[in-house]
């Protein structure tokens, strides 16, 4: 009979071993081995058994008589004797590492060191690197079956020769490994042994066998050096307070190394949060780093492996001084109605975490609103970046578009609601280059036409174009019950003020708010009635709480249009929640101490406590008859139509409910419709006060 004998094998001298002690000690020889077969072809070959074939031996059929056995004989017996004689010769062996692994065991010893790993992490580390390298090992285990934790740190402790306990504390989502997205953690409460120590996504291991790391090399895995900021710390003048404050407290937490420096940075997208964190780090000369969105193939990294990438970046900044930014934490922090946060999932890492990171963290954020107030506590800073000022908008502007805008343009682009530096900056650069190709480019239609596209994507309403014709507005066109020359000029100097106007539609409430913001050299803040309401219990009141903040904050002229949709009389309120929205609003004008003005065509309808609140209601009425008379004459001559006649004078005075809207709206109609003769221009004008007459009295309208 021929020798038998065991081919070389081709796994490595560490999962040999291994292999062969789960076969062994762990008794799962008859499993890998059967009668005439092997459980896996792959790892018997990788073992370097022959061949089921070769190890069959054909009994002649006098001894098969004798024997009373016909057939084959079982390959088991051969197989195991030399299998066995194959482990008592390795087992006292030194292992050897082989030259394809060379690359990869030095990295797993400067990760030993980088990390400061203990023996039984790095033990750990290193046979799940075997498992994702060499597929025998992971069949191997396999054939120790489906197992919990307990029972397979128990087998993992007993193959690695260290307690079942340094093993648990090892492979615990608290430690190393797992916070540092080295090793991944099974999802399954039963599984394979290999897949509660399953290598990481934070390393590639391609190329962690195949290129040397070293602390450099690991960082940028984790991190990003941040680009220099577009804005200075003179754009952030708005917030001087804060902004000083941030720099002095970073500068002397870095100085001390206190831990646990975390400060959070929210507002909404554009206001600057992130430009405000680098700008920090820089006028500290601190090395500024990002976390990354996206791996190396371009595909996104969700929330908790940013987050295991940031504890990394902490222990290999460990003694560096230098600024971590977490830039969009919603998907770290942010829960949702059905579902926890990544946060909420391991809050007690997270906690830790918090309390004891070495390096200074920024998170930045465009809401807390989900956010665990567990974390928000934890946090040293937590600021709010509103929006840039007008005047500092309009510097902003004017620094960006040369000479391609007029003052009057500029003034109109900074004062478009929701409109954040970022979008303005992106939309005059666009512009610029398009000019370039162009040099007959309308600049201020286009930038429009760019603004609203992303307007429009972020939910909010476009901005109306420039009004190119808008009636010259003039406190002598308006019939009021007071004095507007003095009152205009005691709110230019007193800046003070809370006003109600009332009265028919068209008669100049509101013209005479936006002309009073030019006069007052106030920024105009307008809110249509529609623009606070909202479906949702409890979110108008928040609209209207931060409209007036808004104000406040930004130093603006508050003009509140529509406003008997909030001040109606809480008696005509059908539900608790109506109720909720005028108490709100009532609240917040009694509170607010700067300049406002509101407007509405019911004045009979308005809540009685809302009248008290007011320091002061103006009347406006229609056009008294010498008004009527010195507007046409203006009218006409701006419209290119022909001198008045006297007698078209009488026939204009005999209307009795003409506006300075009526004027404005029969101009915008000549620019697209125009007038022949000043008789069709009269009879549009009376065409508009007949069909107030056929009206009911209280409506709403302009």
């Amino acid at each position: 009979m021929r020798e038998i004998k065991l081919n070389k094998p081709t796994v490595s001298p560490y999962a040999e071993k291994l292999i062969l002690k789960i076969l062994f000690e762990h008794n799962q020889i008859n499993k890998l081995i059967r009668r005439n077969d092997y459980y896996s072809d792959d790892l018997a070959s990788a073992l370097g058994l022959p061949e089921e074939d070769d190890l069959l031996v054909t009994t002649d059929e006098t001894s098969s008589k004798a024997s009373g056995v016909f057939g084959t004989q079982s390959i088991k017996p051969t197989v195991t004797k030399l299998l066995k004689a194959r482990y008592q010769k390795i087992k006292a062996l030194p292992l050897i590492t082989p030259d394809y692994l060379a690359v990869a065991y030095d990295n797993l010893h400067r990760m030993q060191r980088y990390l400061e790993l203990n023996e039984a992490e790095f033990a750990i580390l290193q046979l799940s690197m075997h498992i994702r390298a060499e597929k025998a090992l992971e069949v191997g285990l396999e054939l120790l079956g489906s197992a919990d934790l307990s029972t397979s740190c128990r087998i993992i402790a007993s193959l690695l020769g260290i307690s079942k306990t340094k093993v648990i504390s090892a492979v615990s989502k608290a430690n190393k490994l797992i916070s540092y997205g080295l090793m991944g953690k099974s999802r399954s409460y039963y599984s394979d042994v290999d897949d509660h120590i399953e290598w990481g996504d934070t390393l590639d291991l391609d190329e962690f066998l195949l290129f040397e790391l070293n602390e450099d090399t690991l960082l940028t895995k984790c991190l990003r050096v941040a680009q220099n900021a577009s804005l200075t710390l003179s754009h952030f003048e708005h917030i001087s307070d804060m902004r000083n404050m941030l720099l002095d407290y970073l500068k002397e937490t870095v100085h001390c190394q206190k831990k646990g420096v975390n400060i959070l940075l929210y507002g909404l997208p554009g206001t600057g949060k992130t430009e405000l964190a680098i700008l920090l780090a820089q006028s500290l000369t601190l090395p500024c780093y990002f976390l990354h969105h996206e791996d190396s193939d371009g595909e996104v990294i969700n929330g908790e492996k940013r987050l295991n990438r940031c504890h990394l970046a902490q222990m290999l900044l460990k003694g560096r001084k230098s600024l971590i930014i977490f830039d969009e934490v919603e998907d770290v922090f942010s829960s949702g109605f059905f579902e926890r946060s990544v946060a909420q999932k391991h809050k007690a890492w997270v906690n830790h975490f918090l309390e004891n990171n070495s390096t200074p963290m920024i998170w930045i954020s465009n809401s807390v609103k989900g956010i665990d107030p567990a974390y928000l506590r934890r946090f040293d800073l937590i600021f709010e970046m509103p929006q840039l000022p007008i005047h500092y908008r309009q510097a902003l502007i004017r620094e960006q578009a040369v000479e391609t805008l007029s003052e009057a343009e500029i003034r109109y682009f900074s004062q478009i609601p929701n409109l954040s530096p970022a979008v303005l900056t992106k939309g005059l650069k666009v512009v610029k280059h398009l000019k370039q190709q162009d040099p007959q480019l309308n600049v201020s239609e286009k930038l429009l036409a760019i603004f609203n596209q992303t307007l429009q994507a972020q939910g909010y309403k476009k901005a109306f174009p420039i009004p190119a014709q808008k009636l010259d507005y003039s406190l002598d066109y308006v019939t009021c019950t007071q004095d507007l020359h003095q009152i205009s000029e005691g709110l230019r100097k007193s800046k003070q003020g809370r006003i109600c106007c009332y009265g028919p539609p068209g008669t100049g409430k509101t013209a005479w708010a936006e002309w009073l913001a030019t006069l007052l050299d106030m920024p105009l803040l307008l809110c249509q009635g529609s623009d606070l309401l909202s479906p949702y219990v409890g979110e108008t009141e928040q609209k209207i709480a931060k409209v007036f903040e808004q104000a406040k904050q930004e130093n603006r002229l508050l003009v509140l249009d529509e406003v008997d949709t909030f001040l109606f009389a809480r008696e005509a309120g059908q539900h608790s929640w109506e109720h909720s929205r005028v108490n709100e609003m009532l609240t917040q004008i009694e509170r607010f101490e700067g300049v406002m003005v509101v407007s509405t065509n019911l004045m009979a309808g308005l809540d009685p406590a809302a009248l008290r609140r007011f320091d002061l209601k103006l009347h406006f009425d229609y056009l008294q008859q010498e008004q009527i008379k010195a507007l046409a004459h203006t009218q006409v001559k701006k419209l290119g139509l022909p001198k008045l006649m006297e007698s078209d004078i009488t026939r204009l005075q005999k209307l009795t409910m003409l506006t300075l809207g009526d004027f404005a709206l029969v101009a915008r109609r000549h620019h697209f419709c125009a007038f022949e003769t000043v008789q069709d221009w009269i009879k549009a004008l009376e065409e508009e006060c007949m069909m107030k007459q056929g009206t009911k009295k209280n409506t709403i309208g302009f």
